[in-house]
């Protein structure tokens, strides 16, 4: 039997972006990082809401350098990532990177899964 409880996620946020690939970091990805900060624990909470009930999850991974989008063209993607449970099993990732992004201009371009 499969438990029908959702996980408490273990967050593991990256401390900074880019981790190796620093000199490849700007301002934009600065802003969006530090924008999304709370990206997990916010989904997280409205799913938990009693009034939405979702069995849905996401959970933060310390992965900064992206790899769904698929295209290396140019270098590594830079963003957040998350494992996605539904109860207690992975059933994919969502990763979130910008793109022209700012506080004046906050737009996200791409979410991707597999």
């Amino acid at each position: 039997m499969t438990d029908t409880k959702p996980i408490t996620p273990k967050h593991q946020p990256p401390k900074t972006i880019g981790g190796k690939f620093e000199s490849l970091i700007r301002e934009q990805h600065r802003v969006f990082f530090a924008d999304f900060a709370d990206f997990a624990n916010v989904v997280n909470w409205w799913l938990a809401d009693e009034h939405v009930g979702s069995r849905w999850r996401l959970q933060e991974r310390p992965d900064t350098e992206l790899s769904l989008h698929g295209v290396f063209d140019y270098g590594p993607t830079f963003g957040r990532s998350y494992a996605v449970f539904y109860n207690q099993v992975r059933i994919g990732e969502l990763e979130l990177h910008p793109f022209l992004y700012s506080t004046e201009r906050p737009k996200l371009i791409r979410a991707s899964r597999p």
